[in-house]
C-alpha cells in the first residue's frame, strides 16, 4: 500500500477523535484546549486521510514563539516523515514571522522526546518543577534563529 502524506492548515477540529500518544494528558486538556493556536500558523499532516500529526508554534509577542506538536497513534510508523515536516515546519514558521526564539516544553521524564528536541536542534534550558497540566516537572528547550537582526 502507497503512502500519500498530506498537509494542511491546521484547525482545532483536526483533533476530535484523535488518539494522542500521550492519550492521559489528551484527556486531561480535551478536544477544546487547542481552538486558540488556530490563530497561529500551525499544520496538521495526515497519511491516506489519517491525522498523524498537528505541529506549529503559538507567537505571544514579536520575535518569540512557542513550539507545540501533537503526535497521533500513527507516528510511530511515519518517523523519518515526521521529524523532516516537522523541522519543515519550524523553519517556514521561524522565517516567515522573524522568531529569534523558539521555545518548547517536553515532560521531564518523557526521554524519546528530549532526545527528539536535540536532533531537531533545541537546546535544553531549564527544567520548570510542577509546571505540567498534572504537577509534573517540565524542561524547556530553545532554538534561536538569526534573522540578520
Amino acid at each position: 500500500m502507497s503512502h500519500v502524506h498530506t498537509l494542511a492548515p491546521f484547525v482545532s477540529t483536526d483533533l476530535a477523535g484523535v488518539r494522542w500518544t500521550e492519550e492521559e494528558h489528551a484527556k486531561l486538556l480535551g478536544e477544546k484546549a487547542f481552538m486558540a493556536y488556530q490563530k497561529y500558523p500551525g499544520y496538521t499532516a495526515r497519511c491516506n486521510g489519517v491525522f498523524l500529526a498537528a505541529a506549529g508554534v503559538v507567537i505571544p509577542y514579536a520575535g518569540m514563539g512557542e513550539g507545540w506538536v501533537i503526535a497521533g497513534h500513527l507516528v510511530r510508523s511515519h518517523v523519518r516523515y515526521f521529524h523532516t515536516t516537522v523541522l519543515q515546519i519550524l523553519d517556514q514558521i521561524a522565517n516567515e514571522f522573524k522568531l529569534h526564539r523558539v521555545q518548547a516544553m517536553v515532560r521531564a521524564d518523557f526521554t524519546a522526546s528530549h532526545r527528539w528536541m536535540t536532533h531537531l536542534g533545541f537546546e535544553k534550558e531549564a527544567v520548570l518543577r510542577k509546571y505540567g497540566i498534572k504537577g509534573e516537572d517540565m524542561t524547556m528547550y530553545t532554538r534561536f534563529y538569526n534573522h540578520g537582526a
